[in-house]
């Protein structure tokens, strides 16, 4: 799906990209290093026996793409406004936790990491990932008492955005990923982990070949096209 092209043609030293990819294999979990410039892959190279045809895990880019997803929703009109609240956007689940701190947080500041959601990665991703209903386990996390708008790295608020998606698309969240992203850029192999309650999860557990992580790399630094 890549046009190849030379790194001097591109205006790059071949033999500094080859340094450059050369060095990749000092670094021990590095499992892939693609360059593209103007469009065109100049530069590939796979270390610890991975190779081109490997699904590998992106972990947080899974936010990133969800993320693209949300931004799709928006224009097609399946989501109204970044300022449309957890409790607007899923009632049934907001109602039955009575004073939840995440019901007033919006879907803007689920993307931008400042909902104010009390979350600590290396103690409750794994509550997070094993919880038998993960919404009513977010819903009941408290405030974390910290600034209004402050910002923190939160897998739990992420995931909210597995159910709003899918209540807003009716569909579940791979093939919407599928639909609106993937098939348009000629993505057509991936996988998606799921958490205890069988949903894939919005913050962590995709995997890609990396020339399709490239195209949505490419995708954004070419403002969307």
């Amino acid at each position: 799906g890549w046009q190849a092209a030379s790194p001097e043609s591109q205006g790059i030293s071949a033999s500094t990209l080859e340094a450059a990819l050369a060095s990749g294999s000092s670094v021990s979990a590095l499992r892939s290093l693609l360059v593209v410039r103007n469009g065109v892959l100049i530069g590939e190279r796979y270390y610890g026996g991975a190779t081109s045809t490997d699904l590998l895990a992106v972990n947080s880019v899974t936010k990133s793409v969800c993320s693209m997803l949300v931004g799709k929703a928006l224009q097609q009109g399946k989501l109204r406004a970044l300022t449309q609240s957890v409790g607007e956007l899923l009632p049934d689940f907001v109602q039955k936790s009575s004073n939840s701190s995440a019901s007033s947080v919006t879907l803007g500041q689920i993307l931008t990491g400042t909902t104010n959601i009390s979350y600590e990665f290396t103690t409750q991703l794994r509550a997070l990932v094993t919880a038998p209903d993960p919404v009513q386990y977010v819903l009941g996390l408290p405030n974390d008492g910290r600034a209004p708008n402050s910002w923190s790295y939160n897998d739990a608020a992420v995931s909210l955005l597995t159910p709003i998606l899918e209540r807003a698309q009716g569909m579940p969240l791979e093939d919407l990923a599928k639909r609106d992203l993937f098939a348009p850029l000629g993505i057509e192999r991936f996988s998606w982990g799921r958490d205890k309650a069988g949903n894939a999860m919005a913050y962590m557990g995709l995997k890609m070949r990396t020339r399709d992580l490239a195209k949505l790399a490419w995708l954004m630094a070419d403002g969307g096209k």
